[in-house]
């Protein structure tokens, strides 16, 4: 019979060795990446300048669409969806694991899960269909693709 001390210790050990084997949870960019204003972040390395917060809550495409036309912020009116690859610029994949990490400082709060692009599935798939972005979450792979008809997601603007 094993001692309930002994038995303990093992089930520490394997949830310390489990805990130490998940990849970080937010992601650091390198110094310089990202220049924080009053409502957006601006990446210094693609010149894009990034809403932050995001807006709101998860969104279908179409709304989507319309939150980035008519935001204005910061005296400028030419917020848009951005591309996967926009999107895709903000991944850190420094950090190891199925999820996108994003960089926490740049961008704190951001919400777990899907963030729409306004780039086109494969013509393989429905032409309605979108690239979306899953940040902080092991949905795995990092993009996926989403109804513009039926799905939801969160957005986070770019000009």
């Amino acid at each position: 019979m094993i001692s309930s001390s002994r038995t303990n210790r093992t089930r520490w050990l394997v949830a310390a060795a489990l805990l130490l084997s998940l990849p970080l949870a937010w992601a650091a960019a390198p110094t310089g990446k990202f220049t924080a204003g009053t409502g957006f972040v601006v990446d210094n390395q693609t010149g894009l300048t990034w809403q932050h917060p995001t807006s709101g809550g998860q969104m279908s495409y179409v709304a989507a669409q319309t939150a980035c036309g008519d935001l204005v912020l910061d005296g400028k009116d030419d917020w848009r969806l951005p591309t996967l690859q926009e999107l895709y610029s903000l991944v850190d994949f420094n950090v190891v694991g199925l999820a996108a990490y994003i960089d926490a400082t740049a961008f704190p709060g951001t919400s777990f899960g899907q963030h729409w692009t306004a780039t086109q599935a494969p013509s393989k798939l429905a032409s309605s269909d979108r690239f979306a972005v899953a940040f902080n979450s092991n949905y795995g792979p990092v993009h996926n693709t989403l109804s513009i008809s039926f799905s939801s997601a969160y957005v986070r603007c770019v000009r």
